[in-house]
């Protein structure tokens, strides 16, 4: 099992553990009406993107 609250003090970690998790019914979605080929896609991270030996490690 992982402790995913092992590095917060006691009492943010308590908190946290009480909050119910929202459920929702089922995942929105919309049918894709047009062939993969004819798409355009974006990816959207919080992260920074590295590609292995093209470009240094992103890091701050």
């Amino acid at each position: 099992m992982i402790d995913s609250f092992k590095y917060l003090p006691r009492l943010i970690a308590r908190f946290y553990q009480s909050q119910e998790v929202e459920r929702y019914p089922s995942i929105p979605w919309a049918p894709f009406r047009q062939p993969v080929r004819q798409a355009r896609f974006a990816i959207i991270t919080s992260a920074g993107f590295y590609i292995k030996n093209h470009k240094p490690p992103f890091d701050i």
